[in-house]
């Protein structure tokens, strides 16, 4: 039998105390802890790893609408960063920017620019025409206070800020060898209210954008890089490191909360869950136990009456192996305030873990343990 950490202990307890003895005002508070997790991250649009998932639902798109609004003057617009907090998630400190400096980082506008001469050798004033696409904005860096409930089960995210990113290539960089990401100007929604009322921008939201994309929790990159090389190598390749990535709050405690109480409820059969490809065939618990890494169910299940054994399953289970969720999503966008709201429809806890091949190399490897419907 394998001994139980400490702290799988006293996650057990708190997950056995909610199992059996919640009280009914004990039920919306916030499971991640503390009761608001305010968490930064990007989302790439354009290159999702879920390309048949994600589809815009307006003829406008997420990006055209916040664009326009933006060029149009007609919302007030923010520096990317608060001033002297290099923190993405801090939207306290504010200050505005103007149209100059957003068409600056778009190179939208004309500019003089010194260059050598390749035939004398001497620097020239050379004029370089603005240009600048809209499908160079391929990702978006959200600013976010989450909330997961127990019952019934919900997940809320509150949009604070919406910061579009550029990917683009340098005008002097003609074989594209050096891609470079430059943050455009950020958008706190809250702030654009001060002329209306929330309740009156939710009214007029309407969805935009459906979205499925994976997000990787903040594990200690130094840490990753020191132990699994390989893996960070990986994930870093695949794009599921971002140096924008920033959850100082959402550490390992409430981690391990949100993934032990989604699969405390599938294996107690407590909500139905189902594979995370079809999204329609419900999964019976046997099958629940065995993509945890469990093979044989039999050694978590008391051997009298055949019951689940909580503290022996989630002992057995790897909590490492679980380093992030897959958000299925639908966007919805106020074109007035630009307002935005998350509606989410699924949450997918996935597992990464080592196998080894013929030759006893180790291969990482992942897999959706199922898709929760909310």
């Amino acid at each position: 039998m394998k001994r139980i950490s400490t702290i799988s202990f006293l996650l057990f307890a708190v997950l056995f105390v909610q199992c059996n003895f919640e009280k009914a005002d004990e039920k919306r508070k916030n499971t991640l802890l503390p009761e608001t997790m305010r968490v930064a991250y990007v989302v790439n649009l354009q290159d999702s790893l879920f390309p048949k998932n994600c589809k815009n639902l307006t003829e406008k798109s997420f990006i055209d609408i916040i664009v326009d609004k933006v060029l149009a003057n007609e919302v007030d617009v923010y520096q990317s960063f608060d001033v002297g907090n290099y923190y993405p998630y801090s939207i306290n400190k504010s200050e505005k920017t103007g149209l100059d400096e957003i068409n600056k980082k778009m190179d939208a506008l004309d500019r003089m620019v010194r260059v050598v001469d390749a035939e004398t050798g001497d620097t020239i004033q050379q004029l370089i025409k603005g240009k600048f696409s809209r499908e160079e904005i391929k990702s978006v860096l959200f600013v976010e206070d989450w909330f997961m409930y127990e019952e019934p089960l919900s997940f809320k995210k509150d949009v604070k800020a919406v910061v579009p990113i550029r990917n683009y290539f340098s005008y002097f960089d003609s074989l594209h060898e050096n891609p470079m990401k430059r943050k455009l100007f950020r958008i706190i929604p809250e702030k654009n209210q001060e002329k209306t009322t929330r309740e009156k921008a939710q009214k007029r939201l309407k969805p935009v954008k459906e979205m499925m994309y994976e997000f990787v929790f903040n594990f200690s990159e130094t840490t990753l890089l020191q132990s699994e090389p390989e893996l960070y190598a990986l994930l870093k390749e695949n794009g599921e490191i971002l140096e924008d990535h920033f959850a100082p709050y959402f550490n390992s405690l409430a981690q391990r909360k949100m993934i032990y109480s989604l699969i405390e409820k599938a294996v107690c059969g407590k909500i139905p869950v189902y594979d995370a490809d079809e999204m329609t065939e419900k999964l019976p618990i046997e099958e629940i136990i065995r993509r945890i890494g469990i093979e044989n169910s039999d050694d978590v299940r008391n051997p009298k009456n055949g019951k689940l054994l909580l503290d022996e399953l989630f002992s057995s289970i790897g909590y490492d192996e679980y380093r992030s969720v897959i958000f299925t999503e639908q966007w919805l966008i106020d074109e007035e305030t630009l307002l935005v709201e998350k509606k989410i429809k699924s949450i997918i806890p996935v597992r990464h873990y080592k196998i080894f091949d013929e030759n006893d190399s180790i291969i990482f490897a992942k897999r959706k343990l199922f898709a929760v419907k909310l």
